[in-house]
């Protein structure tokens, strides 16, 4: 906004100045500034490029504001072919290379005007029906002016792109050579010397001969201001980094314990600031170095490149940590458990949009400074097919993080066990899924393999359960194995986090020790700490309940019988029993008094309706 006014203030002033005198081309100018610049004929194009040129001079030799002549040179920026110049860098090439060509022309010799081809002329070939004139070159030289065919400056005479693009290298071979008569002398180096927009003749008077003297295309006086600039600029952004970072890591201590705890971890708000302060000092920077000190040509470029990609740097990370803080604000708005699966799908869509809007920043800046961004996006698909086989797995990796986060297999502190890795979940991201192992490594599963592989998800669990045997002496009587069963019943059925309507408590089988009691049941805890707590306290009723009945567990033995020692009578041999009486005995055990089918009835099957006998139900 301020270069506009500015423009607008010397256009006035020139008005002012040229007011009611004769109308020559530059009065022409001052009365009527927003006209069109004449381009219809070499001729009207190289007239009105000198004439601008010409007054622009005659305003700085006079002394009046800058700004005056920057807007004349403007004007003759109009007479040259511009059109493929990045948008950034059109104004800062269009004026350098204007000055120098108007140096060049200065120094040669010029054919008259009326040799020139003009509007007239152009005009007639039209009317006669003949090919237009595509190109007219100044006499001895390779400076040309041609006839743009597209675009919106289509049907205009022009300086060539060419000739735009070697304008350096012909002021170089011409500048040691004199002046033409009416020449507007030194107006480049007048131009480089000046601070700030437009032209002052004067200035040089103002500077020590030393300060003005020239190294590498630049005088001492820019190159030691722009070293201070740049200077100054990096040390205040690496302050400004550095002071957000300290102040969003800052601890506080515990009144109780007195330990140092973070305040502003996950804020962050403090280096958005300072982010944000650098971009705009970056900005500032490159203000100074583009519209006071003048530095030109590749210095010129290639620092304003520089300062711009830091800018480009410095909004892409304020952007994504906007961005991703916005999702932040999202998971504690909605109240969210911060490890949630709807959680991790929030913050994995935010760095999605951070993706996204970096890439934006980054082709759209390309697309300023004349890198050819949108081009290489474009032939991305000519190539597509070779680029999605090199980030193929890339891509599946992505798209089985989001289908593990829709879907939630499993969650965020979830124990797992995903091909033969067994571990508690501890992250999800765009690439693989992290396991905590029970030895405390870090196992990180490609997400395409674990949106394939079967997943046994063991913090899903409502119920975990408990599954073991207790084995009792082979001397222990029936009365008390059944006394025992009933009391392991009761334990179970008493213990508030079992699942009441399913659980066993048998005598299983004969094993090589002792009698084999199947001990089977599921108690609701919500983790592995809590399970294995239970465990603990049933287990241990257990053994109260054991040692009140006078029951031992048996261990692992071996007994050894010895039919006769020296000194002993030989074993007893079998009674004498027939086979009768064997059998009455046996069937006692089936329908007789010794039959138990259901047991002493001190121990009561738990969940299961005993069966009736078919009498019965009849």
């Amino acid at each position: 906004m301020l270069k506009q006014v500015k423009l607008l203030l010397g256009v006035s002033l020139i008005s002012l100045a040229c007011f009611g005198t004769s109308n020559t081309p530059a009065q022409s100018i001052s009365q009527h500034p927003l006209a069109p610049v004449n381009t219809r004929s070499p001729r009207s194009t190289l007239e009105q490029f000198k004439t601008n040129l010409e007054e622009a001079y005659r305003v700085a030799s006079e002394n009046r504001p800058a700004v005056e002549s920057q807007f004349l040179i403007q004007r003759a920026l109009r007479c040259l072919n511009l059109e493929n110049t990045p948008l950034e860098l059109r104004q800062n090439r269009g004026f350098d290379a204007a000055l120098m060509l108007k140096e060049v022309l200065d120094r040669v010799e010029l054919p008259s005007f009326d040799k020139i081809p003009s509007d007239e002329e152009i005009e007639k070939r039209v009317e006669d029906d003949k090919s237009p004139l595509d190109v007219w070159t100044i006499p001895n030289t390779e400076i040309r002016i041609g006839l743009v065919t597209e675009g919106p400056r289509r049907g205009e005479y022009l300086f060539t792109e060419e000739t735009v693009r070697r304008v350096p290298a012909f002021y170089e071979r011409v500048r040691n050579l004199p002046y033409k008569e009416d020449a507007t002398k030194n107006i480049f180096e007048a131009y480089q010397l000046t601070p700030g927009a437009g032209l002052d003749l004067t200035w040089e008077k103002r500077i020590p001969d030393w300060a003005q003297t020239e190294f590498a295309g630049q005088a001492i006086w820019q190159w030691a201001t722009l070293a201070l600039t740049l200077a100054v600029t990096l040390i205040v952004c690496l302050a400004l980094l550095r002071f957000g970072r300290i102040l969003d890591n800052r601890t506080t201590r515990d009144p109780d314990t007195q330990d140092e705890q973070p305040t502003h971890t996950t804020s962050l708000g403090w280096t958005s600031l300072s982010l944000l302060g650098c971009t705009i000092l970056a900005g500032l920077a490159c203000r100074l170095i583009d519209d006071y000190l003048n530095i030109t040509g590749m210095v010129r470029e290639v620092t304003l490149l520089a300062l711009t990609v830091v800018i480009v740097y410095f909004i892409c990370r304020l952007s994504m940590l906007l961005i991703l803080r916005i999702g932040e604000v999202m998971i504690r708005r909605r109240q969210l458990s911060p490890k949630g699966a709807s959680s991790q799908l929030i913050r994995l869509c935010s760095r999605l949009v951070a993706l996204i809007v970096v890439v934006a920043i980054i082709v759209y800046t390309a697309q300023l400074i004349g890198l050819p961004a949108y081009s290489v996006i474009t032939g991305l698909g000519v190539g597509g097919l070779a680029i999605s086989f090199a980030a193929q797995q890339s891509l599946s990796n992505m798209i089985g993080s989001l289908v593990i986060l829709i879907t939630r297999p499993y969650e965020i502190g979830d124990v797992v066990n995903i091909e033969c890795n067994e571990g508690t979940v501890v992250g999800v991201d765009f690439r693989s899924t992290q396991i905590r192992t029970f030895y405390d490594s870090t196992v990180a599963i490609p997400n395409s393999k674990c949106v394939s592989a079967t997943i046994d998800n063991t913090g899903a669990r409502v119920f975990r359960r408990i599954n073991t045997t207790l084995t009792i002496r082979y001397d222990t009587p029936p009365s008390r194995i059944e006394a025992f069963l009933e009391g392991i019943k009761q334990i179970i059925q008493n213990n508030p986090t079992t699942r009441k309507d399913l659980f066993y408590v048998y005598l299983n089988d004969f094993g090589p020790d002792g009698y084999d009691i199947v001990l089977y049941l599921f108690v609701k805890v919500p983790g592995r700490a809590e399970e294995l707590l239970q465990r603990h306290r049933i287990l241990l009723e257990i053994v109260r309940l054991a040692a009140a009945l006078d029951i031992v567990f048996a261990y692992p033995t071996r007994t050894l019988e010895i039919d006769t020692m020296p000194g002993q009578s030989a074993r007893p041999p079998y009674p004498d029993t027939s086979n009768a009486e064997l059998m009455r005995i046996a069937e006692e055990y089936g329908a007789g008094e010794n039959a138990k089918p259901e047991g002493l009835g001190i121990f009561t099957a738990p969940n299961i309706q005993e069966a009736k006998p078919d009498s019965e139900k009849s």
